[in-house]
C-alpha cells in the first residue's frame, strides 16, 4: 500500500516537471520563431489626429530597423514598448505577439481639453488627465483656448493632476493645475463644453470666460464655489437673458455669493 502510494506521489511529481519542461520548451521555441508580420493600430475613435499608424510604424523602423524576419523575444517587445512610450500623443499602449509570429501594436491617442497660450507666446496642449502635450505641425486639435496671466513652460512628463505637497508647488504650476480643474469641469458638463470657447487668466489667478458667441465676459473669479457658480449662470441665462436678450449686458459676473451682477 505504501509503495503504491509512493509511486503515485512520483507520477504526479513526474507529470508536474514534464509539463514545467514542455512549457520551458513551448516559450523558447516562440521566443525564436521569426516575426511574420508587424501591424500597427492607432485607435482614432476620440476625434483627433495626432499621429497616424504610418507614422508610429516608421518611427520604430528608423530606430530598430526592419521588424518582419527577426526573432520575436522580450528583448524586440521591449524595445518597440520603449519607442511607442516616447511618443507623446500615445496612451493606452498594448504590445503582443501571437502564436503565428505577428508583433501588434495597439494605441490610443491622448484627449486634449485645452489649448494654452503662455506669456511667452509658447503653445501647448492639457490632456484629460492633465498632461501637458507639445504642439503637432501636422495637426491642431479644436479645443478651448487659454491665454492671458499663464507662465508655466511646457514640459515633458508634466501631470497637473498628480499630487504634490504645497511646498512643491510653484505659483505658476498652482495657476495651471486651478486652470485644469476649471477646463475639465466645463468638459464633462456637455451645455458648458459647447458654449464656453475661451478661458482668460487674470494677474489675481482669477479666471474669465469667453463664448463661443462672444456677446459678453463671464466674470468667474476662483475655483472656489465652481459648480455653484455655474448653477447661478444657468438660472441667469433662463431666466434673466431670456428676458432681456444676449446682447443686453457686455459683463456678468458670479464671484458673489447668491447673486449675478451685469454690467453693460
Amino acid at each position: 500500500m505504501m509503495l503504491k502510494k509512493i509511486a503515485h506521489i512520483a507520477f504526479i511529481i513526474a507529470m508536474a516537471v514534464g509539463m514545467f519542461l514542455l512549457l520551458g520548451f513551448a516559450v523558447e521555441s516562440n521566443n525564436n520563431i521569426p516575426c511574420r508580420k508587424f501591424v500597427v493600430n492607432v485607435n482614432k475613435s476620440c476625434g483627433h489626429d495626432f499621429i497616424s499608424a504610418g507614422e508610429l510604424k516608421n518611427k520604430i523602423y528608423r530606430l530598430l530597423d526592419t521588424i518582419e524576419g527577426r526573432a520575436v523575444n522580450n528583448g524586440l517587445l521591449k524595445n518597440i514598448r520603449s519607442i511607442v512610450e516616447g511618443v507623446p500623443y500615445a496612451e493606452d499602449i498594448h504590445i503582443y505577439r501571437t502564436i503565428d509570429g505577428e508583433i501588434r501594436v495597439n494605441v490610443s491617442q491622448r484627449q486634449p481639453i485645452l489649448r494654452v497660450i503662455n506669456r511667452q507666446n509658447q503653445s501647448y496642449y492639457v490632456d484629460h488627465e492633465g498632461v501637458l502635450l507639445p504642439m503637432n505641425s501636422n495637426y491642431t486639435a479644436r479645443v478651448k483656448v487659454a491665454t492671458g496671466n499663464i507662465h508655466l513652460p511646457y514640459s515633458p512628463g508634466t501631470n497637473l493632476s498628480k499630487e504634490k505637497k504645497p511646498e512643491e508647488v510653484s505659483a505658476s504650476e498652482k495657476t495651471m493645475r486651478n486652470l485644469y480643474q476649471l477646463a475639465s469641469y466645463i468638459n464633462e458638463h456637455k451645455f458648458w463644453n459647447a458654449f464656453i470657447d475661451h478661458i482668460t487668466v487674470l494677474p489675481n489667478g482669477e479666471f474669465e470666460l469667453i463664448p463661443k458667441n462672444a456677446v459678453h465676459v463671464i466674470e468667474f473669479g476662483g475655483i472656489d464655489q465652481m459648480e455653484e457658480k455655474f448653477r447661478k449662470l444657468m438660472i441667469f441665462y433662463q431666466n434673466g437673458l431670456t428676458r432681456v436678450g444676449w446682447y443686453h449686458y457686455n459683463r456678468i459676473n458670479v464671484k458673489f455669493s447668491n447673486q449675478v451682477v451685469c454690467s453693460k
